[in-house]
């Protein structure tokens, strides 16, 4: 994927997708440090909010745009609703 990535915008994408995924794989988890998912949560957030900020178009088959359109730009509100019960 990385060698398809040709400017800053592909690169933020890509970036706060890995972030989502990151952040869905430690919610699945049945054992996780808490400070660390939080840490992940706050990385993928931030990401998220400069690609807002940055009016990057997300396109509609993301993780970026399940959290925006979905879960109120909040990837804290989309994670809880991967946590492994």
């Amino acid at each position: 994927m990385i060698e398809e990535i040709y400017n800053t915008r592909q690169a933020l994408l890509y970036l706060t997708n890995c972030s989502l995924e990151t952040v869905g794989e430690m919610a699945q988890l049945d054992k996780r440090r808490r400070i660390d998912y939080e840490r992940h949560i706050l990385i993928a957030q931030s990401a998220l909010d400069l690609v807002l900020k940055f009016n990057i178009e997300i396109g509609t088959n993301t993780r970026i745009y399940e959290v925006v359109v979905f879960n109120n730009k909040s990837v804290k509100q989309w994670a809880n609703s991967h946590e492994h019960d």
